[in-house]
This record gives C-alpha cells, structure tokens and sequence, in this order.
C-alpha cells in the first residue's frame, strides 16, 4: 500500500511539472511579424489598410488611413502581401496624423517594391510584430480602372470600386441595373453598351452581336456566318512571312478590294488590298509575300484576317507563340483546323 501511494504522488509530480512546461512555453514571445491567417487578432491602433489598387495606374498602391485620435508613427512597422518574402519595412519618421492617410505607391520612394497580385493580400504589422490589420481579395476584385477599398470609409467591408480615391476618402459605388444602356462591374454588357464585344469574338462576322436580356453574356444570334468563300490556307512567320489564300469552292471568286491584315486590324504600314480585276480561281492558290505583296510582318504569335470588299470578315487563323516558325497550315488542305505543320507547301496542298 505505501509503494502504491509514492507511486501516485510520482505520478502527480510528473503531471505538474509537464503543465508547467506547457505553460512556459506558450508563453513565450515570438520573433519578428506573427504567422497570420484570416481570423488573426489585430493590434487596436485604429489604422487600417483602407484601399488597395491591384492593377492600378501607373502602378500597384496600397493606402492606409488612421481613423484613431492620434499620429500614428509607423518607423519598424512592416508591410507584407501573400508572399512572407515580400516585405516593405517602414523607416522612422513616416507618420500618419489623425484622420489621415498615407498612399504608398509601388517603387516609389519610401514605398513597397513588389507587385500586388490580380488575387493577394496585404498584411499590415506594427513594430512589435503585432498584426494591425489585413485585407485579402479573390481575382476580379481589383481589375484595372477600379481598387478595393473599405465603405463606409475606414471602418467598412471591402468592396470593388469603381472611382478609385486614392488618399481621399472612399466613395460608395452609384447604384445601377440591367437594363440602363451601361455596362457595370457585374455585367458583361448591357443594352446598347456591348463593352467592345464583337461577333468575330466568338467566330462570327458581321455587327449583329446583341446583350443578353441578363446583362451576363453576349447573343450572337443576330451575328453571321464565316462565308469561307475563300480561307487562309498556311501561313509562316520566317523569311518573307508568306500568307497562302485558297479558294475551297467550285466558283470564282472576285477578290477586288477585299483585305488581309495581320492581329492589328490596321497595321502601321497598312493593311494589303486585292487590286480591281483579282480573280481567285477555283482550286487555286495565291500566295502574298512581304515586302512584295503586304508590307505587315508576321510576329511569332499573332493573327491574319481576310475581308470581303464590305468589310465582313471571311477568313482568320490564329496562332500561338512560334507555332508558324516553319508552316501554320489547315489539314486537311482548305477545309480543316489550323495546326503546326512541319514544312512549308506554299502553293500547293497542305499534307499531313
């Protein structure tokens, strides 16, 4: 019996001194900024990051406002987005007066250096390492023209502005619908305001695109065919950047003022247009050359387009970066989809 009572005062012993050993080291301060998630108490100084500009112009900025009723002197507090390694240390001096703000704008002097991403965060620390506040965003919440700011000024939720207000107070966003002719952050389009959408964006020609009745997407219903009389057959980006143009059809087909460009619509040395009296026969081949024919380049990733003489797109091959060094071409010959080639057959039909 009294071996089994040490045993247990042992035991309460061991117990004690490891509770102890627990507290101790829960206790024990951390060096440097504090791992931070979502939920992370903020050191109460009232200053927040009050506005960010992820795509802002000429570059990323981040403001800060003091709501409290003291300068606020920010030497040794530390900026920090999503990356731990992205850090902006504030030197001694930068103060932010009651009710004021500080705008830091990317690369400036005294600012921070890196970039602020389309989806990120921002994390504000004082100088002990204490969290003061954080703002995180999802991609879209920050496009360009616009910035993620706090309403009601300094103490709201973020949201997405559409009038930036860099150092100044935020502004609420005007309130708006579907329906009122004028495209807003959550709509594709609206009405007449198409947003710069055209019917060649979705494989179309002509200028019938419309906007859905729900504001979210485009009805091409009004839109027309590619009439493929004549196709862009191969093209290549090496040497003289041929473009090869073939007529899949049974009929001639009268090429007078119908044009080729490239990706740029109106190249700075001008679009190519077929000279009165150009006939592409059926079966046949005609092949532009630059410097010869159009005076455009070919880049390593770029477009060609083909216009009738109303200006409706016929034909167009896109390709991706260094796809036509040697041949971009449609197999099978005239009628299938554009793909890397590995030669050139220019004048003659594209082999697989």
């Amino acid at each position: 019996m009294l071996r089994l009572r040490h045993s247990i005062l042992a035991l309460l012993v061991l117990l004690a001194a490891s509770a102890c050993a627990d507290e101790s080291t829960s206790s024990a301060p951390d060096a440097g900024p504090q791992d931070v998630t979502t939920d992370t108490p903020v050191s109460e100084t009232g200053l927040v990051i009050n506005e960010v500009a992820a795509a802002g112009d000429p570059d990323d900025w981040i403001e800060l406002y003091n709501g409290g009723s003291d300068s606020i002197d920010l030497g040794g507090w530390t900026l920090t987005d999503s990356d731990p390694q992205h850090t902006h240390v504030f030197a001694g001096g930068q103060t932010i007066g009651a009710g004021g703000y500080k705008l830091l704008l990317r690369k400036e002097a005294g600012a921070f250096t890196f970039g602020i991403g389309a989806a990120d965060s921002v994390v504000l620390y004082d100088a002990s390492g204490l969290v003061v506040d954080r703002v995180d965003w999802a991609e879209g919440a920050s496009p360009s023209g616009t910035s993620y700011g706090r309403v009601p000024n300094g103490s709201g939720d973020f949201q997405t502005l559409v009038g930036p207000t860099p150092a100044a107070e935020n502004v609420e966003n005007p309130s708006w619908s579907c329906g009122d002719d004028v495209k807003n952050l959550d709509e594709t389009c609206d009405g007449s305001d198409l947003a710069g959408g055209h019917c060649e964006d979705y494989g179309f020609t002509g200028a019938g695109l419309a906007c859905a009745q729900d504001c979210q997407s485009y009805d091409t219903e009004g839109c027309q065919e590619l009439a493929l009389t004549v196709v862009v057959n191969e093209v290549s980006s090496a040497n003289d950047d041929p473009i090869e143009l073939f007529n899949p059809g049974e009929e001639a087909v009268d090429l007078s003022g119908w044009t080729v460009s490239d990706e740029n619509e109106e190249p700075t040395q001008g679009k190519y247009v077929f000279a009165d009296g150009t006939v592409l026969e059926p079966g046949a081949y005609h092949v532009l050359l630059k410097e010869t024919d159009h005076l455009f380049g070919l880049g390593g990733a770029d477009s060609v387009r083909l216009r009738d003489s109303a200006g409706l797109l016929v034909d167009s091959i896109t390709w991706p970066k260094d796809a036509a060094a040697v041949s971009f071409c449609r197999i099978p010959n005239g009628t299938g989809a554009a793909q890397v080639c590995s030669g050139a057959s220019l004048g003659e039909s594209n082999a697989p």
